[in-house]
């Protein structure tokens, strides 16, 4: 699948990076990833694009959102000091390589739909609080009723930070697929993963059970 960018893609970032230099950053300044003649003869088309609003190049941190096509409603906010579509290509190369948190699963089926979209909320200043930014976006997102799928509020991108036990157990529990079972045999409750429950295997606690039950043609349906 092919994505489109802007034609003028270099002389815009040295553009923006002269207009910051001279200028300083007094906030963003949106421009979609492609002309809108470009555009419309793509959605003509029926072809496949990747859109993308651009803000001025800075060596700032940028904060943005992943958001749905049509609406731009947002769906994950992150950070990044890389130009946005590099960010943007490196969240759908995860995507492909099957990443396993929930914006993964989700930029897979809008990948397939060819219609993913990035949008600049805000640029952060060198040395100010960007995690308290990034709090801010997700948790407003969240209040106002938008379905965040960031696994937690925020601001844990530090370089060389350790996640705490808490943190740890609450990605674990937004990875974790499946649902409990009963075992037939002896009645123990038990933990299978959803691709193990699709399978057929969720009927006994362990192999010495389901051996038990199965002796003598005596197999569970």
């Amino acid at each position: 699948m092919s994505f489109g960018f802007f034609a003028d893609e270099i002389a815009y970032r040295e553009q923006t990076d002269r207009q910051s230099q001279m200028a300083g950053v007094t906030g963003p300044s949106f421009r979609c990833g492609v002309s809108s003649g470009a555009r419309a003869a793509q959605d003509k088309q029926g072809g496949s694009m990747r859109k993308e609003i651009i803000g001025a190049a800075t060596l700032t941190t940028a904060i943005y959102a992943l958001v749905e096509w049509g609406s731009e409603m947002p769906r994950y906010v992150g950070k990044t000091v890389q130009y946005l579509h590099e960010r943007h290509k490196a969240h759908i190369r995860d995507a492909k390589r099957g990443g396993r948190r929930p914006v993964h699963y989700w930029l897979r089926k809008r990948i397939a739909e060819g219609r993913v979209a990035i949008k600049l909320l805000e640029y952060v200043p060198a040395g100010a609080d960007w995690a308290a930014r990034e709090r801010y976006w997700i948790n407003r997102f969240r209040a106002e009723g938008h379905d965040i799928l960031n696994l937690t509020d925020g601001g844990e991108g530090l370089a060389g930070y350790v996640p705490t036990e808490q943190h740890r157990a609450r990605i674990a529990a937004a990875l974790r697929t499946g649902s409990e079972c009963d075992c037939l045999r002896c009645g123990t409750t038990f933990w299978r993963k959803a691709n193990e429950i699709a399978r057929g295997h969720n009927k006994f606690c362990s192999r010495a059970c389901a051996n038990s039950t199965n002796k003598g043609g005596k197999r569970a349906a």
